[in-house]
């Protein structure tokens, strides 16, 4: 299952809105249990958000969350960790 976003027809390929929505769709993927497209989303997301960001903006504390609890559910305890 996939999912194509053509987002450059919209937004710039550094826009600061494509944080929280490549947040949004690694959550609809963890949702639907395809932790390896959520884990992808939520990287992409964490790398938007810190370009525009403070380290310690609740919106990135959210994206880390939800990392560390795919990694939760997958009992990969180390990787969380990190």
């Amino acid at each position: 299952m996939g999912l194509t976003i053509n987002h450059e027809k919209y937004l710039s390929i550094d826009h600061r809105d494509l944080g929280q929505i490549y947040h949004t769709i690694g959550a609809l993927y963890w949702c639907c249990g395809f932790y390896g497209d959520a884990m992808k989303y939520y990287q992409l997301s964490l790398d938007n958000k810190y370009r525009y960001l403070s380290p310690e903006h609740l919106h990135i504390g959210m994206t880390l969350e939800n990392i560390g609890l795919i990694h939760e559910n997958q009992n990969s305890f180390q990787e969380a960790l990190q």
